[in-house]
């Protein structure tokens, strides 16, 4: 027969239970605290790591930087930023796989972050899955509307798909949100050039510039499209400072952009100055010789013209514009028959070149064959029945007695004529339609 337990005894139970349970939750609550100190301090060591691995990103050491980002990620294996910064760093060292590796694991641990979508983009792109970096982007945006580089990135991955309208048309519908930021209108010229389509390109350069951001890149691109719209003086003006500054880092085709402005502007020395370097870099350049040519036939510098003509002839003995320098040269050489002999060749490439049929009639002028002279520029006048040369020139050999001095080859009248028109060589003659 069991025994009653004293009511007192009950309580003591009670209480040394109460007690139990207590000093039990006293020691719970103590080791998650103390697990929650040490992965406090884990993560702190982690963003130490990480900060010391952007770091070594920003500077360009990324071997370095991956040393510091596994560093960070075996303190914490739930850091995000670690694993986005590691999908970079694997792209940059050409590890696509491991980069898709690290932004998927990011992914996981948080599918909403907008640079993770950012970076996982990115990832797909370099594996040419265009679509997948197009989601991706799209869905960054969706989430962060502020950040204009996913917009750019979206873009930019638009164009890759060979959707460059498509493109061009978001740029248009969302820059006045992002205040016409320049990276949005430089992105929407670079495009426009890709279109084809100069003139929104240009606009969109100019915009830039106007706005204060006098990047090179913008600049060029932008004197560049002026020189093209023969507005010399405005491309000078743009890329005679870059050139000043930075000359010897410049692309070759806007160091000649350079010399060709100064060609038109008259400034035939400082074509010459300005193609020195480029020319003893890479003594093949054909534009460039082709330019100092003209400006040595321009400055009455034959030395430099022969050179010039010489070294065109050299590389591409049969294009037009070296027949035409040719010419020049020879018919200011009064080496007429060798003129003649380069002209000829440009009228059996191209029988319908105004200017060559011009300059034949002059060489027969110079030579004094008459009739070769009148067959030269009727056959000039009728394939531009406005060229003002040739229909000059054959009023002129109509009426012997009123014959005025004829334009000599460097687009300008003889000497002894009180008149002088400048004509820019190598391009159309003025008012012959060419």
């Amino acid at each position: 027969m069991s025994k009653a337990i004293p009511i007192q005894n009950i309580a003591l139970l009670i209480g040394i239970g109460l007690a139990a349970a207590t000093i039990g939750g006293c020691s719970l609550s103590h080791q998650q605290r103390r697990e929650k100190a040490e992965n406090h301090w884990n993560e702190v060591r982690g963003k130490i790591k990480l900060q010391l691995a952007r770091q070594q990103y920003e500077h360009g050491l990324v071997d370095e930087s991956v040393g510091y980002l596994e560093e960070a990620l075996g303190w914490d294996t739930n850091n995000v930023d670690a694993f986005m910064l590691l999908a970079e760093c694997r792209l940059a060292q050409g590890r696509i796989q491991a980069a898709q590796r690290a932004i998927e694991q990011a992914y996981e641990l948080d599918s909403q972050n907008a640079k993770v979508l950012s970076v996982r983009g990115m990832v797909a792109e370099r594996t040419k899955r265009f679509a997948d970096a197009l989601q991706d982007y799209r869905a960054a945006r969706a989430i962060d509307d502020t950040e204009v580089s996913y917009l750019i990135a979206e873009a930019e991955c638009l164009v890759a798909m060979d959707k460059s309208q498509e493109a061009l048309g978001l740029l248009e519908t969302t820059k006045l949100y992002y205040d016409n930021n320049p990276s949005l209108l430089a992105l929407s010229g670079e495009i426009a050039l890709r279109l084809g389509d100069r003139e929104a390109a240009e606009q969109a350069f100019r915009a830039v510039l106007a706005a204060g951001h006098y990047t090179p890149v913008i600049a060029e691109e932008y004197a560049l499209l002026a020189v093209r719209s023969h507005r010399f003086s405005e491309a000078l003006t743009v890329l005679q400072p870059l050139f000043e500054k930075h000359g010897d880092q410049m692309a070759p085709s806007v160091v000649r952009a350079v010399a060709k402005c100064m060609l038109e502007l008259n400034r035939p020395e400082g074509v010459k100055m300005t193609l020195r370097e480029v020319l003893k870099k890479n003594p093949d350049d054909y534009a460039a010789w082709i330019l100092l040519a003209k400006a040595g036939i321009k400055s009455n510098d034959m030395s430099t013209a022969r050179r010039g003509a010489g070294n065109a002839e050299r590389l591409s003995p049969n294009d037009p514009q070296t027949l035409l320098i040719v010419a020049y040269v020879k018919m200011r050489e009064k080496n007429y028959a060798m003129a003649s002999r380069a002209l000829n060749k440009l009228v059996a490439q191209n029988d319908r070149d105004v200017l060559a049929h011009c300059l034949l009639g002059l060489v027969s002028l110079k030579t004094e064959d008459l009739v070769a002279a009148r067959e030269s520029y009727e056959r000039a006048l009728a394939i531009d029945p406005d060229c003002h040369w040739a229909r000059t020139a054959l009023k002129r050999l109509s009426a012997p007695s009123a014959v005025e001095p004829p334009i000599d080859a460097y687009g300008q009248r003889d000497r002894k004529s009180q008149q002088s028109k400048e004509v820019a060589l190598g391009s159309a003659m003025s008012r012959t339609g060419q």
